[in-house]
């Protein structure tokens, strides 16, 4: 009886490293981006992406499903790899010759985490399965109904300690500059934020099942009601 879901919602989260872009020097930076709050103002705030939200998503999905008979899983999704159902050699073998709204019916009844998640079946065609949930961004509200900041972004020193790997009396020759990595102290920077922050997601209840090319449930309802509850 649900057609559709929709969860807007505020969070909290403390000292959360997600999503960072990547490294400059010994510089871990932080995704952030420049939105207008409530007051007019622009504000550059920390935020994470919606597809870090979807995998974390994609792997609770994953765990709930394994060791239950009542959640088909493909090869591939049972070990969680990556490219899915598309690794799985006995699904490619079967759609091989097949039109797209077949291989979609096959993936359908052989995989809820492919059905729920989506996929781009490649091999040999390019015919996508449109996920059922979607991640909108997860952006840091700056400021309160007071003006007073809310999130915040901090940067970290940090010490890895890289210890002599060679040992006295051992044949190894190195460098001097394989020496010198291996020693001393690497000194860097990580950033951690901390503060309220906007959510969004929403489940495309009524696809669950669905072949958009057929236009019809390649599955029953009994199944799809279990992968709903999933």
């Amino acid at each position: 009886s649900v057609y559709s879901l929709s969860i807007a919602a505020r969070l909290t989260l403390d000292m959360h490293s997600l999503n960072n872009e990547g490294s400059e020097g010994n510089q871990l930076q932080t995704r952030m981006v420049d939105i207008v709050a409530a007051d007019g103002r622009l504000y550059s705030v920390n935020a994470i992406s919606g597809d870090m939200l979807k995998h974390i998503q994609a792997e609770h999905f994953h765990h709930v499903a394994q060791g239950r008979q009542d959640l088909p899983l493909c090869s591939a999704c049972r070990v969680f790899d990556a490219n899915r159902i598309s690794a799985d050699p006995e699904y490619q073998s079967q759609i091989e010759g097949r039109r797209d709204s077949e291989a979609i019916d096959l993936m359908l009844q052989r995989c809820a985490l492919d059905d729920v998640e989506g996929i781009l079946l490649t091999a040999g065609r390019s015919t996508p399965r449109k996920s059922t949930a979607e991640f909108g961004w997860v952006v840091g509200v700056p400021i309160n109904e007071t003006g007073q900041e809310q999130t915040t972004t901090g940067s970290y020193f940090h010490v890895k300690y890289a210890s002599e790997r060679a040992q006295a009396g051992t044949a190894t020759v190195k460098s001097e500059s394989e020496r010198a990595a291996n020693l001393g102290q690497i000194p860097f920077h990580r950033p951690a934020s901390s503060g309220i922050y906007a959510f969004i997601n929403h489940y495309e209840v009524s696809r669950i099942g669905y072949n958009d090319i057929s236009h019809r449930y390649a599955v029953d309802e009994a199944q799809r009601l279990v992968r709903y509850k999933a």
